[in-house]
């Protein structure tokens, strides 16, 4: 929900209490308001906040200033995102750029921050996957059957589809037709069956069957038995994959052994047999993905630190040793860095 980002910090705590909400959209006026970002803490409530939007807008006066570092400050759940990418035309990558180059939070806040992010959203186990030309959604209904669902499936995909234009900077105003995967959908539910249908259609469900603009399908993927059923053998993938990957590291080895002792337990075992090849195109695309961002992240480190160093050169007349030893540098680290001096 979006909220909070021109109303007072009030509203923040307001619509929390009456609606429930987990997460709000903005919210940076929570920031004028001490028991506002207290409470924000105390209930874990998580504020996905879009940077360029919030200064282009007004909002914010500045990336220095912006109100994110104070609520990172007071403990409230932050996450860094991007708004209308037609109307803002920025990425991630840039919102966190902008908000480091300003001064706003260290590459140490930053990188705390996205992994915040990732552990909350679960990404490892989440439900939006892509794989080659597929994306594959998979949605959680448990024992609760509704054809919302499928506006859920329209919005995501939506915004999903929005990022990944983004990141591959494909052009929408061009003659060339665009590349895009192709989207998979499927609907997990724990309750009865019954006469509930295979596949859900979005024209039937809201639209009577009759001919609309827009159209999905998604397919139902039912589980009852409760030793069995797909979400608790979902769950239990999950764990297997959290242990291989203490053992192992997030790498091929780990998603093989997750593949092999989930077959031999029984626990989604169809489903891996059909479909390996699949779980592990998407596995070593996540655990690429978690590789360029911590690269990013050990870059803008690595800026960081020579700063540091030359400032220390500079100011107090230190050889690039003593800078380096001053900041507590391994020395593996400093034969890095000295090349690095030496081209500045």
């Amino acid at each position: 929900m979006h909220v909070g980002e021109t109303g007072p910090a009030e509203d923040v705590m307001r619509a929390v209490e009456m609606l429930g909400l987990e997460e709000i959209h903005h919210g940076i006026r929570a920031a004028e308001s001490e028991e506002v970002m207290r409470f924000l803490a105390d209930q874990k409530i998580q504020l996905n906040v879009c940077p360029s939007s919030n200064v282009m807008l007004g909002y914010a006066r500045n990336y220095k200033e912006h109100p994110i570092k104070l609520l990172y400050e007071y403990g409230v759940r932050v996450t860094i995102n991007t708004d209308d990418l037609l109307i803002f035309d920025s990425s991630i990558e840039n919102e966190y750029r902008l908000l480091y180059q300003a001064g706003a939070l260290s590459v140490n806040q930053l990188d705390e921050i996205r992994r915040i992010g990732l552990l909350m959203n679960n990404e490892y186990n989440d439900l939006g996957l892509l794989a080659g030309d597929h994306f594959l959604i998979l949605a959680e209904a448990q024992s609760t059957w509704s054809v919302n669902i499928l506006i859920r499936f329209l919005l995501y995909l939506a915004s999903t589809y929005k990022d990944y234009i983004e990141s591959k900077g494909i052009s929408l105003y061009g003659t060339k037709k665009a590349t895009i995967p192709k989207p998979e959908l499927y609907l997990i539910y724990s309750g009865n069956k019954g006469k509930k249908p295979e596949v859900l259609s979005f024209t039937k469900e809201f639209f009577g069957g009759n001919e609309s603009a827009i159209e999905i399908k998604a397919r139902v993927i039912y589980g009852n038995n409760k030793k069995h059923d797909v979400i608790s053998q979902y769950i239990a993938y999950c764990k297997v994959l959290d242990m291989q990957v203490k053992k192992y590291g997030r790498t091929k080895k780990t998603i093989e052994e997750t593949i092999r002792i989930c077959s031999a337990k029984d626990i989604l075992k169809e489903y891996l047999k059909t479909h390996r090849k699949e779980v592990v195109d998407i596995m070593t695309q996540l655990y690429d993905r978690e590789r360029e961002m911590k690269l990013y992240v050990e870059e803008e480190r690595k800026e960081e630190r020579i700063e540091a160093i030359k400032k220390l050169m500079k100011k107090l007349k230190m050889s690039a040793k003593e800078a380096m030893d001053v900041l507590d540098i391994a020395p593996k680290d400093q034969k890095t860095y000295l090349p690095m001096l030496k081209k500045g």
